[in-house]
């Protein structure tokens, strides 16, 4: 069910990037006409429901705009509140989990996975003795892409606690040697598990809690305060009671809503790779506090090519370049029901959020075409 996102808008391969102050000028707020671009790319690449969100550097809060209906033919039109599904867009917020405990002084850069899993080392395959953290946030640790496909069965219906799943994962996958090489580039869901397991312990070391915790409460609780500043909720799996995923029927061209059981996303051991919901304003906003503004040796960090210069992708952000506007980094994730397209554009101090309720053809030409037109626009409002 998971899609391999990579980077987004244009082609080509990025230099290494350093942020030392402010990046470039300041976008001037845009005059985008936004709700009638978002009208028409509804219409134009029959969408059942679709959502942009646009900030800049000067902005205290986004444009948020939607359009069309929460679950197809029913008449109950999305809300500029309603959160959707970003897919893959999660692995930019778990890198950004483990880059901010580096700066808060918690955890390292280079760690191994025998650091990382301290109780696993002694049994851990000497294939992973050497792979990093990095390699994990980069898809570079030689593991697969996901499990294999009666092993993701079983864990849509696995109803134990998530640490339990999740360190029996960590110990099978350890403990057996690598399915790919370490150092090439495997799009890898599995990665960013392990990479999420392994931040558990970090966060809740010092916590007096009575019960284990999962990624999503780890997540709230370390951004605890940047969502309390912009009045964010962020969560996991399926959005309850609100906008509905498609997925097409199995003849005819119809898109069928999918609801919001459990069942209708990918297990949840996977959050830290996929399964994220987070409505527009608060995810534009939380992107612009640590991206735009923010620390400039997590941006530099997570924002620069790995493990060389070579490299599309950083940690958790694909990279390419964008006629006019220059170096782009971003990123698409979907479930095969929902997609959403990230786009920060560091020239324009922009960034650019485009949601669907669906994934085909249709769905990912919207976000893409859509998404340049509007950074394209922001360009040309921009000062030289």
């Amino acid at each position: 069910m998971f899609q391999r996102a990579r980077a987004l808008i244009g082609a080509g391969l990025a230099a290494a990037i350093v942020f030392t102050t402010a990046l470039t000028a300041t976008a001037q707020t845009p005059d985008l006409n936004l709700q009638a671009k978002v009208d028409a790319a509804l219409e134009d690449y029959n969408l059942v429901g679709l959502g942009a969100a646009v900030i800049t550097a000067d902005m205290d809060e986004p444009l948020v705009v939607v359009a069309g209906e929460r679950r197809n033919r029913s008449g109950d039109m999305i809300k500029t509140t309603d959160a959707w599904h970003i897919g893959s867009n999660t692995k930019m917020m778990t890198a950004l989990t483990y880059a901010t405990l580096v700066a808060r002084g918690e955890a390292e850069w280079g760690a191994t996975l025998p650091d990382l899993f301290p109780h696993l080392a002694e049994t851990m395959h000497q294939d992973w003795q050497g792979v990093t953290i990095e390699d994990l946030l980069a898809h570079r640790s030689g593991l697969a892409p996901n499990l294999g496909r009666m092993a993701m069965l079983s864990r849509m219906f696995d109803d134990r606690p998530l640490q339990e799943q999740c360190a029996e994962l960590a110990q099978n996958t350890l403990t057996e040697p690598a399915a790919g090489q370490k150092g090439g580039f495997a799009y890898s869901n599995l990665g960013y598990t392990l990479a999420g397991t392994a931040i558990i312990p970090l966060i809740t070391q010092d916590l007096d809690l009575v019960e284990p915790v999962n990624f999503e409460w780890v997540f709230n609780h370390m951004f605890a305060d940047d969502l309390k500043e912009i009045d964010g909720r962020i969560g996991f799996g399926p959005p309850k009671a609100g906008i509905e995923g498609h997925m097409k029927a199995m003849f005819g061209r119809r898109l069928n809503p999918v609801g919001d059981s459990s069942k209708s996303d990918n297990p949840a051991i996977f959050g830290p790779a996929g399964t994220m919901h987070i409505d527009l304003r608060t995810h534009a906003l939380f992107l612009a506090k640590h991206f735009i503004t923010g620390d400039a040796a997590i941006k530099t960090k997570l924002l620069t090519p790995y493990p060389d210069t070579t490299s599309d992708y950083a940690l958790g952000w694909g990279i390419a370049e964008m006629d006019g506007i220059g170096k782009v980094f971003g990123h698409s994730g979907s479930n095969t029901m929902w997609l959403s397209n990230v786009t920060y554009a560091p020239s324009l101090d922009a960034i650019v959020i485009v949601n669907v309720n669906q994934f085909n053809a249709d769905a990912r030409n919207a976000v893409r075409d859509l998404s340049r037109e509007i950074l394209s626009e922001i360009a040309a409002q921009t000062p030289n």
